[in-house]
Parts: C-alpha cells; structure tokens; sequence
C-alpha cells in the first residue's frame, strides 16, 4: 500500500458498527478514498466520501448519490461493484459509498514500464467491452475511462477492471481531471463531442477505449508531452497507427474516428473487429472500397428472409457488401447465420433469448437501520423476489423510509435464505438502529439494546433462528449504559465489608454516566482489588472509584461487634501532649505524643465507661479504662463534668504519665488500630482487668459479656 496520508477518517475509526478504516489511499479535488475493514465479513472494503469543503454542496452530494444508484446495479466482474450509500453522523455527518477493494496495480502504472504484449492488450480489450457492455445495458456511461481507472486484478490483464464512474479524482496525477457542468473527464482520453459539450452515448465510452488501447500498445500516456490546446486539437483526425501492430489497428482506428457516427455502435460490432479480423493493414481495404472488393467477404445486416420458402440453409452465407462512395469508412453489425432446423430457416437474435442471472459470491445482505430510515442492499434469487423480499423487510421494519434496492442473482446458500434474514431483522427490530449483514451463511448484528430485557429478547430470538436456519450468527449488540441500584452496589460487596458497611456515594439509583464511588473500611488490600473488579462486573460501562481504608482482619472482628460505635451520645476528642490545638489530620504522625478525651452525655454519669485500644500489629488489646492500675469507670466519677457532658481522660500528655495515667508517642510498627469506648448501664467486664490482653482471648471474653449484657433486665 501507499504511504499513510492524512484525511477525514483516522486509521481505527469504525463506520455505522461495521467498517473499520485501514488508511487513506486516495485524493481528489473532491473526495477521499479510504480502504477498510468490513468487521462483519472480515473482506476489505473502499471507502469514498466528499471532502469537507464538498460535503454540503448539494450539487456533488446529488452526484454521488446518482452514482451509487446506478452503479449498484451492475454486477459484473470488470466493473468495480458498488455495494451501499451510507449515512454516519461522524465528524459532524456525511455520506460516504462502500464499494469493492481491488488488489492490484493500475493499466497506467503498467504501461509506465513500456509497451504491453499484443496478447495483453487484446485480452484488456475484451474484458473492458464485457465491462462497458454491463454498464451500458443499466443506461451509465463511464465518461472517464483512463488507463489510470483501470486496475489489473492481481496483476493479471484478463482481469482488468474498471473504476471511478464518478467525482473521486487524483490529484496526484499530470492528466488535466476537470469536473463541471459540461465536461468530467481526462482530455487526452475523451472523446470529441465530449469536450465540446455535445450530447454523448456510448460511443463516447468507446472513444476512450480506443485512446487507452492505443497508450497500452505505445507504452505511454495519450497526450504525453502535449499542452492542452495540442491535445484537444490532435482529435480532429484519426492519428497515425501505422506503428501499431496489425492485429490491434483496425480496432484502434475504428474507435478513434472523430466523428462518432464512423465508430463502431455497439460492443457487438467490437467484438466483431476482436474476433473476425485478425491482422489487416488497411482498414479501408476491409471495410469498403479497393480494387478486391468482389473477392471479399464481408459482414453485414442480415436482409429480411422468406421464413416460409424451404431453402437449403445448411451453409453459411456471407453476402458481399454493398460498396460504399469513394474514401468513406463502411460499417456493418451482424453476422448473418442460417441454421437448417426442420423445414425454414431461422434467425437466432441474441437480444431476444434471456440472459442468465449473475452468480454473486458471497450472497450478500446488507441493512443499516438509523434514525427511522433504513439502507438496503442485497440479493434475491429471482427478478420477482427483488420486490417481494424488499416489501417483506419494509413490513419487518415499519420504519419511515427504506432506501435502496437488491439485485437478482443466482447462488443463494438456500432457498429460505431470503426469508430467514426477514426473520432476522424483524427479532431485531426492538434495538431500534442497527447494522445486518450476511454473507453466505455467515451473519453480524451490531447496535445497542436500551435495556437488558430487550437485549436478552434479541439474543435469544436471533440465535433460535440461526439455529434453524443453518447460520453463523455474530451477535455484536452491546447493552446501553443503566442506571445502578445503592441495594445493587451492596450486594454486590456484602462479601468485602468485613469491617462494617461500605457506602455508596451519589443518587439511588446512580444514572448512567455517574461514577461508582464506594467508601469505607476493608480487611486487606487484596480484598480492595477484588473488590473493585466486582463493581467492574457489575457494571462495566461505569467508572469505579474506591475510597477504602485497609485496616487488618482483627481490626475488623472488633468493628463487627461494635455495631452501636460512635452513637451521637459519645465521642473522642483528640490532641496533642507536646504541642497546642485539635488534631488537624486524620492520623497521628511518628514522635508525636496523642492525648486523647471521651466526651459523654451527662445523662451517662452512672453508667460504667470501658474503653480500650486494639492493635492490629501486635495483636494486643491496651485497656486504657478500667485496668488494674486505674479501676474506677463510673463516668461522674472517672472524669469532669463540663458545661454540656463529662470529659474522661483515657490518654495523657507525656508530661503527666504516671501510675493510673497512661500515655505513649507514636511510633512504629505502623498500621490500621481501633480505639473502643463502651458505655453500659451495669458493670458487665471484670473489674478487675490487667494492663495489655491478648486480642483473641479478651475478644471472647467481651462477646460473652455482650451477650449477657443484651439478654439482662
């Protein structure tokens, strides 16, 4: 491929669920051509769409919108197919034509390596009237057949195939591409009356023919070297051939006649100069004139015939021809054939027999549902189908309008397929916009489900009727963002609240958008990255954010037991011993000496005050009131009564440690601890406790309490 440029599209964007964009890999005055990815069928797509400055010009977008319904149409393998007319809401909205990628190097980039062997020529020649015949007969003309929109399908010129009908022109060309009211072509390859903004048909289209045949044989560009005048001038007469092999001169000099009612009419009489011929050095010789023109035998309109006369028909007439006036260039059309058959003789006209429907490989269907329209393209067994299979899908829909059409052709993997993808798009229906397509058997849905519910209708529907219906379905739907119920949140982390309840920030339920913020205690750090990947589980469009102190699972078990902590009633008060003020921070920091108050209701004078300090580290409770040295806990007794509550004093300045008054000065190891303040209307501890417990065992101990506690008067 080329080196990468830059245009509209950035290599990774994804059109409409389906085409993802590989590079840029062409420009012209007003469009760009991109190759992509079809994510559905895995095949390589191009990709053309109007340059921003374009995009709105009612003019180019009426254009391309002629293009790709004509173009659509036409299945054959020398013609580049055109396969949908997109709409995407991208980059501020535009539209853009999906059409075949072709692999291979242009006839223009062949022939700048020199002359093409007489047997490639003619084989490009065949193949591009096959071509012209395809377009021709669907009312389009090329009106810019160049070597340079002709590409060699891998390399091979019997492959050769035609490309740009419409407005994408490369700019980095030397060729004079002009697009306007009255002329849209490459001057060294169009036709006179082309130029002239004269009425053309497809002798046009023939014209062009013959000035690219003619480059391939010289091994050089029509025109080279010219200006501009030169080159519009040097179309007034046929130019010297003589240089030209003989096999391919009389063809070459029959198109190139100035005046289109000298060329050749239709791709029959083409083919008869390709097939009949073989070489001739003068084509005057052949078609009219000459002194050997009783010896010849020459082809010409069949005269009316008496079908009822029994004549001996088994041999081939060929009449000779009138002769034409002296200098002028005869035509002819059809090849007279008499066919004994019984009794009378029979004219066998191509015109009149049925032409077979193309095979298409793969058999495609293709539709894009947005903002209450639809794009369809695709295929139908019969010419009958076309309309019947389009009706059964616009019933499915019920959408505004269906646009496009499908295309009559053999090779449908079976002969429910059509019916089995109107099933398809009627269970998808309820996703409201959506991308189908199908090739062969094989099948992608993309778009988005409002809810779970209608996405679990979808999926089950859909795959029941690729099951049946023989199917590779790729269910690609994704489920829009939902709103998030707290209950849902602690569901889902009742298994990591070891240490008491997390809590969710924001509304119940949170809308979507809205990240998940969780607070809270939890045992371990591992217990925090579990918990995060569960909320992601939960809800995997949402943003999660976790504001959690790990503290330690003996921590935890304390915290558990504790369900009434901090009741409004009760609370610490915390400073410092070796410095003025409140604790300004959340924790206290090495060297520093905390001193620490529990402020009490006074309605709790009598009751009894236990308050000790769990170490998550050592795995000790410290009894700070009351403990061997300190025995007295009643409250009025044990502390100072104030304005509004007693203030009890648990830990000391360092200044003032002594016997009964204990004090200490943060240092490590560090980590997660709790400090516990019980109040109890009775003395439900012993009075008698020692200074330090192990944690296990006085754990025990204070849930046995408790529950002595709670089942007394």
């Amino acid at each position: 491929m080329s080196s990468p440029k830059q245009g509209i599209l950035a290599p990774g964007v994804v059109l409409n669920f389906t085409y993802e964009i590989v590079e840029l890999i062409g420009v012209g005055g007003t469009g760009e051509v991109y190759v992509a990815n079809n994510q559905a069928t895995g095949r390589q797509v191009a990709i053309k769409l109007l340059k921003r400055e374009f995009a709105t010009d009612p003019t180019l977008v009426e254009l391309m919108q002629r293009e790709a319904h004509a173009l659509h149409e036409i299945m054959h393998n020398a013609v580049v197919r055109y396969y949908e007319l997109l709409r995407t809401d991208h980059e501020g909205g535009f539209s853009f034509l999906v059409m075949e990628y072709i692999e291979g190097e242009s006839l223009s980039d062949r022939i700048g390596r020199g002359p093409l062997p007489i047997n490639e020529v003619q084989s490009i020649a065949r193949r591009i009237v096959d071509g012209l015949e395809a377009a021709h007969r669907h009312k389009v003309l090329h009106r810019d057949l160049t070597p340079a929109n002709i590409i060699l399908r891998k390399n091979d010129p019997a492959l050769a195939t035609m490309i740009d009908f419409g407005i994408a022109k490369d700019q980095t060309q030397t060729k004079h591409s002009v697009i306007g009211s009255g002329f849209a072509g490459t001057y060294q390859y169009a036709s006179p009356e082309q130029i002239d903004g004269r009425q053309i048909d497809a002798r046009s289209d023939f014209y062009s023919l013959g000035a690219t045949l003619l480059a391939a044989c010289e091994g050089k560009g029509a025109g080279d070297g010219k200006t501009l005048e030169q080159i519009i001038g040097s179309k007034a007469a046929v130019p010297d051939l003589e240089h030209i092999p003989g096999e391919m001169r009389p063809l070459i000099q029959a198109l190139l006649q100035p005046n289109p009612d000298d060329r050749p009419k239709t791709t029959d009489e083409i083919r008869v100069l390709m097939d009949g011929l073989g070489a001739v050095d003068d084509l005057d010789e052949l078609l009219g004139g000459g002194a050997a023109a009783d010896e010849r035998t020459v082809i010409r309109p069949a005269a009316a015939s008496n079908s009822g006369t029994s004549k001996d028909t088994s041999k081939i007439s060929a009449p000779a021809s009138e002769k034409k006036g002296s200098g002028a260039v005869g035509w002819v059309a059809i090849l007279l054939v008499l066919v004994a058959m019984g009794v009378g003789a029979f004219f066998i006209v191509p015109d009149l027999l049925e032409e077979p429907l193309p095979v298409a490989s793969p058999y495609e269907m293709n539709l894009t549902v947005a903002g209450g329209t639809a794009a369809l393209r695709g295929n139908a067994p019969s010419e009958e189908a076309v309309e019947t299979l389009r009706n059964k899908i616009d019933e499915a829909l019920e959408v505004g309008t269906l646009n496009g059409r499908l295309t009559a052709a053999e090779g449908a993997p079976s002969a429910n397929w059509g019916d089995a993808m109107v099933k398809l798009i009627a269970a998808a229906k309820p996703l409201g916009d959506f991308v189908l397509t199908a090739a062969d058997t094989r099948v992608a849905l993309r778009g988005m489900a409002d809810t779970p519910q209608i996405y679990d209708n979808v999926k089950k529907t859909t795959q029941e009727i690729a099951a049946i219906e023989a199917l590779a379905l790729e269910f690609q739907v994704a489920l829009a963002p939902q709103p998030l119920a707290h209950a849902a949140v602690n569901a889902a982390a009742a298994a990591f609240s070891k240490c008491g309840l997390l809590s969710v920030t924001g509304p119940d339920p949170l809308p979507p958008g809205i990240p998940l913020r969780l607070s809270g205690p939890i045992a371990t750090e591992s217990d925090e990255d579990n918990l995060r990947k569960a909320m992601i589980d939960l809800d995997p469009n949402r943003n999660v954010q976790l504001d959690v102190t790990v503290t330690s699972e003996l921590v935890c078990k304390f915290e558990r037991l504790m369900p009434g902590a901090n009741a409004p009633e009760m609370g610490f008060l915390f400073s410092y011993g070796q410095k003025g003020g409140r604790l300004t921070a959340a924790d206290y920091i090495a060297g520093e000496n905390p001193v620490i108050d529990v402020s009490i209701d006074k309605s709790y004078k009598d009751s009894f005050l236990y308050v000790f300090y769990v170490d998550g580290n050592t795995s000790k409770v410290i009894h700070l009131l009351p403990y061997k040295d300190r025995p007295e806990n009643v409250v009025a007794r044990a502390g100072d009564e104030s304005e509004n509550d007693y203030r009890v004093r648990i830990l000391y300045p360092a200044s003032d440690v002594a016997v009964g008054k204990r004090g200490f000065l943060v240092g490590p190891p560090y980590g997660t601890n709790i400090l516990v303040a019980v109040a109890s209307p009775t003395a439900f501890l012993e009075a008698m406790l020692p200074r330090n417990d192990a944690a296990e065992l006085f754990l025990d101990d204070l849930i046995d309490a408790l529950k002595r506690a709670a089942t007394s008067d």
